[in-house]
């Protein structure tokens, strides 16, 4: 499996007071390289119907751009921050460019959910943001039927919804925000406690030495 690095647990008040994020607001955060493989403007309107119904609720993507396809993601970037401002959304959805891995958990800890709206990528991978939001302790939203190379199990470290299925995603953040599943969230935890990058990387070297290494 991909190692999961342990990250520090923040109290939520502390956090949102360093992050000058509301205490009295819910919030939903994204986190990643800015990309249209996030599924950034698909957020952007999910959070639009999200509104309607709560408009306590503010949405975070945490991450800027890859230098490697910066030249393609600034105009999807663009196109992006258009659609809030078209949308009304200044300050409902906002997104922090790039963020240093030293505060990451405290992005984690001020957060109600974390949702990760991956599309299909052609290639196969692995999450390195659900091995870090892992072990948040925060519920981990999530798409299926794309070509990652899943760690993680629906219905048991996360919730998956088929990356196709927008109103389906849009119910499930609404309901997990208000009735977060306590059990998936503490089986996420012992998953990122089992593999820790010092576990995971003990395994590899017991497998080398099985293989005739030195």
């Amino acid at each position: 499996n991909h190692g999961v690095l342990l990250c520090p647990l923040y109290d939520k008040q502390e956090a949102r007071k360093k992050l000058g994020i509301p205490q009295n607001k819910k919030v939903v955060m994204s986190m990643g390289f800015f990309g249209g493989l996030k599924g950034v403007d698909e957020l952007i309107n999910i959070h639009a119907d999200l509104i309607k119904s709560d408009p306590n609720i503010l949405f975070y993507f945490v991450g800027g751009l890859h230098h490697a396809t910066a030249e393609y993601g600034r105009e999807y970037m663009k196109q992006c921050f258009r659609s809030i401002l078209s949308k009304g959304m200044k300050n409902k959805f906002f997104i922090t460019g790039f963020v240093h891995e030293d505060m990451l958990p405290w992005y984690y800890a001020a957060s109600d959910l974390a949702v990760l709206n991956y599309k299909p990528s052609g290639y196969l991978s692995a999450s390195g943001c659900s091995a870090k939001l892992v072990a948040s302790k925060r519920l981990i939203v999530t798409t299926d039927g794309t070509h990652r190379n899943d760690e993680i199990k629906n219905g048991k470290e996360c919730i998956k919804i088929h990356y196709s299925n927008m109103d389906g995603l849009t119910r499930t953040i609404q309901n997990s925000l208000n009735n977060p599943d306590v059990n998936i969230i503490n089986n996420a935890y012992s998953y990122a406690q089992e593999n820790q990058w010092q576990n995971i990387a003990i395994k590899y070297q017991d497998m080398w030495n099985s293989l005739g290494g030195n």
